[in-house]
């Protein structure tokens, strides 16, 4: 599955458009990749009882 969401990151930046200027892209490259890793990221555990 890692492989796969990260071919859906790339695939969502590259979609970002062609815009030539490097700083207007940068924005949205690193927001996009941010919440991609926050939902793809490791899954809280439950927490254990105390015994």
């Amino acid at each position: 599955m890692r492989d796969g969401t990260r071919n859906l990151t790339e695939a969502v930046v590259d979609s970002l458009g062609t815009t030539t200027d490097p700083r207007l892209r940068a924005l949205p490259t690193a927001r996009t990749r941010h919440l991609h890793a926050g939902v793809t990221g490791p899954r809280p555990q439950r927490p254990r009882r105390p015994t």
